[in-house]
């Protein structure tokens, strides 16, 4: 029995030392003199990672506590990052304020010129942001309630001509990331196609089917779009509307053929991110209905034409395709090739009627 008692006690502290062990997980410290230690840190809640850390050399190494004060930053191997930062603000406390005040480890959500840190301290979980060469700015309502936030957002991101401010912007660290993210990217959005936010364009089109049964003609249209956000993935797409007129023609000596069509649609637009400057390709799906007429007869010797059968038809489609914008200026052009049933070309030439 003696015996048994101690085995189960050596699987005990077996099992306890392996969940304890695989509590840490690889990671690096940057300590205050630069240097860079990897090892294990122990990956505990956000809250307790903010005051202090345990870390280790290796699996059967003594664990270390390092506070805030002692270290530069540390990280894990899969991404997570934290930065030592002084920080002081207040808090709502009952019907008083809390001062909080001291060397805190902040949570890294975005990199560069401009970055965005996160202490996980508790409910109120403030962001922060810091400007290379700068002091850490709390984002924040004032005491009577004002979005105090926005003004530093706004200073911060002044510089980047490009970048239009979200004069309604949250405090979400969603938000916020999105708009420090296009901050850093400023460079790139000057190189970037800007969709108008209005625009609208007309287009000759031609049906592929109509080559391969040797039908003559053409179809024409008008389109135009909404773009209804400023930035951020929602920015890239569109929402428009377009009507088509096609007519087709074949006639030979003994028969003839024609072929209306009339189609109104609906169309959502998802534009890539442009490589080039004044071009960007894009996709689109949407529906459409459409109303079809066809006739077909026959040429008789003395050249009047008989008609033989006329159908007509009404119905709706589903519609995707693909195409290519082109901007210079307010002035823009489009090489579209829609497919349903068939497969169309449109060339198109719009202007931006609001950028």
């Amino acid at each position: 029995m003696h015996l048994l008692k101690l085995a189960w006690t050596a699987i005990a502290l077996l099992v306890a030392t392996l969940v304890f062990s695989q509590n840490f997980k690889k990671g690096f410290l940057l300590q205050a003199n630069g240097d860079t230690l990897y090892g294990l840190i122990r990956n505990t809640s956000y809250e307790a990672l903010s005051q202090s850390i345990e870390f280790k050399t290796s699996r059967k190494a003594t664990a270390q506590h390092f506070s805030a004060a002692e270290l530069l930053a540390f990280g894990f191997r899969d991404g997570d990052y934290f930065a030592s930062q002084p920080v002081r603000f207040t808090v709502k406390k009952g019907d008083g304020w809390q001062e909080i005040m001291g060397q805190r480890f902040l949570f890294r959500l975005e990199t560069g010129e401009l970055s965005l840190f996160e202490l996980r301290d508790g409910q109120e979980a403030p962001l922060f942001v810091k400007k290379q060469g700068q002091p850490l700015q709390l984002l924040c309502f004032d005491k009577d309630g004002q979005p105090e936030f926005r003004k530093v957002l706004r200073a911060s991101v002044a510089d980047c001509g490009q970048l239009v401010f979200p004069e309604k912007i949250k405090l979400d660290p969603a938000a916020v990331q999105s708009l420090i993210e296009d901050y850093n990217n400023c460079k790139d959005l000057g190189r970037h196609l800007s969709l108008p936010f209005v625009q609208a364009w007309g287009f000759g089109s031609l049906s592929v089917m109509s080559l391969v049964k040797e039908y003559g003609g053409m179809g024409r249209g008008l389109a135009a779009e909404v773009r209804l956000f400023k930035q951020g993935f929602a920015s890239r797409w569109t929402l428009g509307a377009d009507y088509e007129n096609q007519s087709y023609r074949r006639e030979d000596s003994y028969f003839y053929g024609d072929v209306r069509l009339h189609e109104a649609g609906l169309k959502a637009r998802f534009f890539l991110p442009a490589g080039k400057a004044r071009f960007c390709p894009y996709g689109l799906l949407g529906t459409k209905l459409r109303w079809k007429k066809s006739e077909t007869g026959y040429t008789l010797e003395d050249g009047q034409q008989y008609i033989d059968k006329v159908l007509k038809d009404r119905y709706w489609q589903f519609q995707v395709g693909v195409g290519v914008h082109a901007q210079f200026g307010r002035h823009l052009f489009r090489l579209e090739v829609p497919f349903d049933q068939e497969v169309n070309l449109r060339l198109g030439y719009g202007i931006a009627l609001w950028k």
